[in-house]
């Protein structure tokens, strides 16, 4: 049996949202937390983890993410999952959902055939819950830099053929609710354990609360692909107002949401129905510049760390990474660390259903830690009780 003993001074133990850092020690055993204690423990046969100061935060979750540092995880190779996974670390991830975009159906089983073969090996970095789809069931009007060829109505018949390829492994799908057959398709994705998100959508009030009910539990990059609010219309957004159970997915880099938005949503729906995503792309990590890349049908134009496409100027996803979106929603609204936490810990995983075995420093749960410096610069990421990232630099 491997134990070791993670010491610090700012663990916030417990339930994010619902607790306050504190002096202590973890005990942790085979990669489980199994103890907390305020007192000195036996440290005989144990591995020492010192956090000094440093903030100790669970392990960030990233469930929206199509890739970084040139690499997309729609058509990547095992051995660039393994190079993003350790990238991810290096920026507090221990866990996220590669995310893929639309695609053909031969296309799209084959990239979850790739991401499920690697989920199997034992592997560094940040580690791999499942798969998010992000399409190919939205809506063309919505589509944004998505692939509008590939766009269809969503079938029973094919989820079921990428749930076999993924061996059980798809855990959330983005779908627009108003297509023909995405209620049934709902009801069915719900039965099978699947998170479902609302996204690339134009549907109605009426539409999203039927979703609601039937299983939907979250809106894919709130505000952004997505038909707006009218005094006519509510549409998505005065559905989520009027619910008080849907979690929204925020893209804090100041592009998608100018700081004024995030500010307002977090008064309005709060820190605990927030979701920190970075829905970055491949271009994540590169300088500013004009791209020539496999995932868009035009070029990708790179400026201030915005990302467009060339010709039709629409947004395409984000350059950012977690931990920068993290200190830029307590930048713009000024909430706690103990409280913005949840956003990028329970929360997240919550929505999957994976709430009793990550997303917060409590017994039986992973030994997975993001440790921040007091500028809130990642120090250490640990995954599963093993160290996958530490600055050297203090």
């Amino acid at each position: 049996m491997q134990r070791q003993i993670l010491k610090g001074n700012k663990i916030l133990f417990g339930r994010p949202g619902k607790c306050k850092f504190a002096s202590g020690c973890v005990i942790i055993e085979d990669g489980l937390i199994t103890d907390f204690t305020r007192n000195e423990p036996n440290i005989s046969q144990s591995e020492i983890i010192n956090a000094d100061n440093d903030y100790v935060l669970p392990g960030f979750i990233d469930n929206h993410t199509h890739g970084a540092i040139g690499i997309d995880v729609s058509g990547c190779t095992i051995k660039e999952l393994l190079k993003l996974s350790e990238f991810y670390a290096s920026k507090g991830v221990s866990a996220f959902l590669p995310t893929l975009t639309t695609n053909s159906k031969v296309n799209l089983l084959g990239f979850i055939s790739t991401i499920t073969e690697y989920t199997s090996k034992k592997t560094d970095g940040a580690s791999i819950l499942g798969i998010h789809m992000e399409g190919p069931c939205i809506s063309e009007k919505y589509r944004g830099a998505q692939s509008a060829e590939s766009i269809v109505y969503p079938r029973i018949k094919d989820f079921k053929d990428y749930i076999s390829a993924s061996k059980n492994g798809i855990k959330t799908i983005t779908l627009a609710p108003e297509l023909p057959g995405a209620m049934e398709t709902i009801k069915f994705l719900h039965q099978s354990g699947i998170a479902i998100n609302i996204g690339h959508s134009d549907a109605s009030f009426s539409i999203c609360m039927d979703a609601f009910d039937n299983g939907v539990g979250c809106i894919s990059h709130f505000l952004n692909g997505m038909r707006g609010f009218h005094q006519h219309e509510p549409s998505i957004m005065g559905a989520v107002l009027f619910r008080n159970d849907i979690y929204t997915e925020l893209i804090c880099d100041g592009f998608h949401l100018v700081p004024e938005t995030v500010k307002v949503i977090n008064k309005v729906i709060g820190p605990e129905r927030i979701i920190l995503i970075t829905d970055s792309i491949m271009a994540t990590g590169w300088a500013d510049g004009q791209y020539d890349t496999p995932c868009f049908s035009e070029p990708l134009v790179v400026k201030n760390g915005d990302a467009h496409l060339l010709y039709t100027g629409s947004r395409a996803g984000s350059t950012i990474t977690l931990d920068r979106a993290f200190k830029k929603f307590i930048d713009f609204t000024g909430t706690p660390i103990e409280i913005a936490a949840q956003c990028v810990t329970i929360n997240p995983a919550n929505h999957l259903g994976l709430n009793d075995r990550i997303g917060s420093i409590e017994i039986g749960k992973l030994a997975s830690f993001t440790f921040l410096d007091a500028d809130l610069n990642v120090v250490r990421t640990i995954v599963k009780g093993k160290t996958e990232y530490q600055s050297f630099i203090k």
